[in-house]
């Protein structure tokens, strides 16, 4: 019986024993799950997150951009605050794939991830690959009091930070016409829109010289009209537009052309009852097929054209090509005038740094989040090419240079080492064209390969640092010399006469070749 006895108070000692234990370490891992290590703002997986977007960058969106000064300015999206950077040929710019380009090809209302150090240097810019866009809207409702942006059936919001971009310069949310007359793109993050820019806006259309019709009637449009009154100022779509005023017995009507945001002034002088004189006017315009604007009004270009004496404002215009303005003076005996238009610049797309995008239909898909994104690199098997060989090892390399559509270069370095020079002449198949005539100088972009950290100058002006073994730039026009600058390498320096036949130039250099 004392041996039975004797086992029961060692299993109810043994019971207490375990039971201690396992209140004790309950207690002790309450204790610490309550805790964070001291002097941390969170568990180690939100500073890894933090430290990991830290060096990412701040998502910031491009508000103003200074080339003389080296120098932009971003807002962050997420605070609102703004920041100066100053950007250096150490910088690194890249678009969202990864490519490097020179910031000559950023654009205001661009949205990257900017890291800078301390001093507001900037140290990287990156076009995000968060960012989604939808082109080509006209019939979108934005509701102001509730922050709303619907489009179709799909339903956005947008915050204080969401800006405007019409003409290259932010302007008011209320400036947007949103009765399907002005033309939209926007730029979203997941479904908040940051960006909204005005492809085709609206302008306006007033009267001049309208006595005769006041209180008769302006048709516009598909089939709007209103009465003609005094100091009338109608909105219209960026675009042409058939006009048509009447008012017993007076009739004018016109083929009138509304600029964004500009005004338009139809002078209905010389439509009324009373007599007006007139002047011919002998119109010589190159090349053929331009169209020509006369105070607005398409003209059309079948011989002399009789206007009213006085002044009067002139358009020409022709796709690919320099548009022409200014005024003449028309009197009793008429006048010739002239006008040669000039190959445009090919003007760089606000999307540089999001690469290329794809074009959407006015209803946009309710996943906004991934169909408009663009991953590939992009495709350069098209462009004309010059690839460049080193002309530092013998005279001979000039042989294997292939110049689309031009002349071969003349290689006047004769085969010595150190700092070369060789002169390249790229022409089009008009010997007499004049590339730099009435452009800002540069056409198109222009990509150079080579070895890593390699600068390149133009001009001696310093241009970018190839990364990645490439950098891209606008490619200037006209006669330029370009430096190939490594430190511990030999210095290249090359001429180059280049026009504006092709839009974009890849240049392909061999490796930069070692100091002896």
């Amino acid at each position: 019986m004392g041996t039975e006895n004797y086992k029961k108070k060692i299993i109810l000692f043994s019971l207490l024993a375990v039971g201690i234990i396992v209140i004790t370490c309950i207690f002790a891992l309450s204790g610490d799950s309550g805790k964070e290590p001291k002097g941390s703002g969170g568990s180690k997986d939100n500073l890894q997150g933090q430290e990991k977007n830290e060096e990412r960058g701040r998502l910031m969106m491009i508000v103003s951009l200074d080339l003389d000064s080296s120098s932009l300015s971003a807002e962050d999206l997420e605070s609102g605050e703004e920041k100066t950077f100053v950007f250096t040929g150490g910088s690194d710019i890249r678009t969202r794939n990864g490519r490097v380009i020179s910031a000559a090809l950023l654009k205001k209302g661009n949205i990257a991830r900017i890291v800078s150090d301390d001093d507001g240097k900037l140290v990287s810019l990156i076009g995000s690959d968060e960012v989604w866009t939808y082109k080509n809207i006209n019939n979108m409702i934005i509701d102001h009091e509730l922050k709303k942006l619907e489009i179709g059936s799909s339903v956005y919001r947008y915050t204080d930070a969401v800006k405007v971009l019409n003409n290259g310069e932010f302007a008011e949310k209320e400036s947007l016409l949103l009765d399907g007359t002005d033309m939209v793109d926007i730029y979203g993050i997941d479904n908040i829109v940051y960006l909204i820019k005005v492809t085709s806006g609206h302008g306006y259309l007033t009267l001049k010289n309208d006595e005769d019709f006041i209180g008769g009637t302006i048709r516009y449009g598909l089939g709007k009209s209103t009465a003609v009154t005094e100091g009338l100022r109608l909105v219209l779509s960026e675009g042409e537009h058939e006009i048509y005023v009447e008012n017993k017995g007076c009739e004018a009507s016109a083929v009138i052309k509304i600029e964004n945001d500009r005004e338009t002034c139809f002078d209905l002088e010389g439509y009324g009852p009373e007599p007006v004189e007139y002047g011919e006017v002998n119109f010589k315009i190159t090349p053929s097929g331009s169209l020509l604007y006369i105070d607005g009004v398409k003209t059309q270009l079948n011989g002399p054209v009789s206007l009213t004496l006085g002044y009067h404002e002139i358009e020409v215009e022709l796709g690919g090509y320099t548009g022409y303005s200014g005024s003449i003076e028309v009197g009793k005996n008429g006048l010739t005038k002239s006008i040669a238009l000039s190959p445009a610049p090919v003007e760089e797309t606000d999307d540089a740094i999001y690469e290329n995008f794809t074009e959407t239909v006015t209803d946009a898909p309710k996943d906004a989040s991934n169909d408009n994104k663009v991953t590939d690199n992009p495709d350069l098997s098209g462009y004309d090419n010059i690839d460049i060989p080193d002309s530092t090892s013998n005279a001979g390399d000039s042989e294997n240079i292939e110049v689309i559509d031009g002349d071969r270069p003349d290689d006047s370095n004769g085969g010595k080492t150190g700092k070369t020079e060789v002169d390249i002449d790229i022409t089009g198949d008009n010997g007499d064209f004049d590339p730099m005539e009435d452009t800002d100088g540069t056409f198109g972009e222009m990509t150079i390969y080579c070895s890593d950290e390699t600068e390149i100058y133009i001009d001696d002006i310093y241009k970018g640092r190839i990364t990645n073994g490439n950098l891209t730039i606008p490619k200037p026009i006209g006669t330029i010399e370009l430096k190939l600058v490594k430190q511990g390498y030999v210095t290249k320096k090359y001429t180059l006469t280049m026009d504006a036949e092709e839009e974009t130039a890849i240049f392909r250099f061999p490796d930069m070749t070692p100091e002896n």
